[in-house]
């Protein structure tokens, strides 16, 4: 046998051990890369299902918002329906908040309970990290006559109980006010009657999992527009049975009061800067279809349908669609 079949120069086996190793780095690469994608992708998912499960209990809450606006003759303390919210962390609106609800559904068909709920939000630091935390606290009783009707039972021992963890920020904005939009106080309005056409929920998390890579540009942002559904009630008309929420005719208001209220609303849109155009025109009606719920989606589709002006649109919503309405057209 000659020497040249003896084995192997070393200049092959070197060779071999090269590609080996640019064949396994590759592949090591290709491996860790495509974990990362998997890790990402888990906490990506994680985060949009934790997203959508804060969001739809608050919607709950907030599609449910009732307020009963407070008698001239009554003291404020002694007034017990309140819808507050305050910003003191967040950079994104309101993160302490303080509503009645009729969301609460009763525990026993014996005894005699209200659906009524007190329902406090608060955010708070985590004592973890430099994370948020989100508490929750509910009652079935009105906070108390004379009491702090802004007070906010936001500690574990008053029963407040932790609803989400790791946040990046949170907050809530109320739509249809004139002022900030970050702060709302129904104590401080004359009368005590007014609520928000809208809030939106707005939420970032600062890490999905622990351990898990941070993300490598700012945490995605949840939000959720909600219609407050049902207009502040006025305890006088709920004692009159004659009233219309009642069930009465109304027969106290007289119809000339009736025309001349319509002829003012009819000739305040004529003057606005988008009378003549036609309602989805102005509001973008496929836009918004799917975004604030069923009974909204019924009024853009009639819109839509019946190709409404802007004016008529404007007085078949009224105050129940009114956030819909750019403030330019307003």
């Amino acid at each position: 046998m000659s020497r040249q079949s003896s084995g192997f120069s070393l200049i092959e086996v070197l060779a071999v051990v090269l590609l080996t190793s640019i064949v396994i780095g590759v592949a090591l690469d290709h491996y860790v890369n495509l974990s990362r994608a998997t890790t990402r992708a888990a906490n990506h998912s994680l985060g949009v299902r934790r997203a959508v499960a804060l969001l739809d209990r608050m919607a709950r809450d907030f599609e449910s918002v009732i307020l009963i606006s407070k008698p001239a003759a009554v003291d404020p303390l002694n007034h017990r329906w309140i819808f507050a919210g305050e910003r003191r962390y967040s950079e994104l609106g309101a993160d302490q908040l303080k509503f009645i609800t009729l969301a609460h559904r009763p525990s026993s068909s014996v005894a005699h309970e209200s659906d009524l709920l007190t329902v406090v939000y608060c955010l708070r630091p985590s004592e973890e990290d430099e994370s948020y935390e989100l508490y929750r606290w509910s009652s079935p009783q009105l906070p108390e006559a004379g009491s702090d009707l802004l007070a906010m039972p936001c500690d574990p021992d008053d029963g407040a109980r932790l609803l989400a963890d790791s946040l990046y920020d949170f907050g809530v904005t109320f739509l249809g006010g004139e002022d900030d939009s970050s702060r709302w106080d129904s104590s401080q309005i004359v009368d005590s009657g007014e609520l928000p056409t809208a809030v939106q929920i707005q939420v970032a998390f600062a890490g999905d999992l622990p351990g898990a890579d941070e993300f490598e540009d700012a945490p995605r942002l949840y939000s959720r527009t909600v219609p407050i559904r049902m207009l502040p009630l006025d305890q006088e008309e709920l004692h009159d049975p004659a009233s219309l929420v009642n069930g009465g005719d109304g027969s106290e208001a007289s119809e000339e009061g009736e025309e001349g209220e319509e002829d003012d609303e009819q000739s305040d849109c004529q003057d606005s800067p988008c009378a003549g155009q036609s309602a989805c025109d102005v509001i973008n009606c496929t836009s918004l279809l799917g975004q604030f719920g069923e009974a909204q989606d019924t009024m853009l589709n009639e819109a839509m349908a019946q190709g409404l002006s802007f004016c008529a649109f404007r007085e078949q919503v009224g105050t129940q669609g009114a956030f819909l309405i750019p403030e330019r057209c307003q």
